[in-house]
């Protein structure tokens, strides 16, 4: 059972990492509608990946061979990167938060990664700046995305919380 599920686990994974857009380089990649490039955009997906990938790192970390440890590194390695560009600091809502929290997950486990602390810091700063001093709350809901996404909101606040204590460093009070 459990060799079975893990199989079909990775199979998934690589699935879904093969159904990516494209990650495009340079400053600013276009990653969402509202960017000014046309075409296919990979718009909040390698957030979601990422983060779910990460929270379940405890479960599947010790069965991974060589190689997949090694696809899993750069799979992250480039998230982050992309997520850290792409997103730099475009406006305030889940969208962004999710690629902005994927970076930050990443940064936490992978600290050997060269831009490992410049990906915290930025996604610290974001978090702190944008989503817990200076939220927009409104009738229409947190930062005027309706009611439905004030769960996203905090659900993504936490984890990042929750991977910053876990990282070992110390949370400001003020957040």
């Amino acid at each position: 059972g459990d060799k079975k599920y893990f199989e079909g686990f990775i199979k998934l994974t690589y699935y879904a990492i093969s159904n990516l857009a494209e990650l495009q380089d340079g400053d600013h990649p276009p990653s969402f509608a509202w960017h000014p490039r046309p075409g296919q955009l990979p718009g909040h997906n390698p957030g979601h990946i990422a983060e779910e990938l990460l929270l379940a790192l405890p479960l599947y970390r010790n069965l991974l061979s060589p190689d997949q440890k090694l696809f899993f590194a750069k799979m992250f390695l480039k998230i982050a990167d992309f997520n850290y560009r792409a997103i730099g600091n475009d406006a305030p809502f889940n969208i962004p938060l999710h690629l902005i929290t994927s970076t930050h997950l990443i940064a936490c486990v992978f600290t050997p990664f060269s831009k490992a602390t410049t990906w915290k810091t930025w996604a610290r700063k974001r978090l702190f700046n944008d989503y817990t001093s200076n939220y927009s709350a409104s009738p229409d809901g947190y930062f005027r995305e309706g009611i439905g996404y004030q769960n996203i909101v905090h659900n993504l606040i936490l984890k990042n919380l929750m991977f910053w204590k876990a990282s070992g460093d110390k949370v400001p009070l003020e957040l």
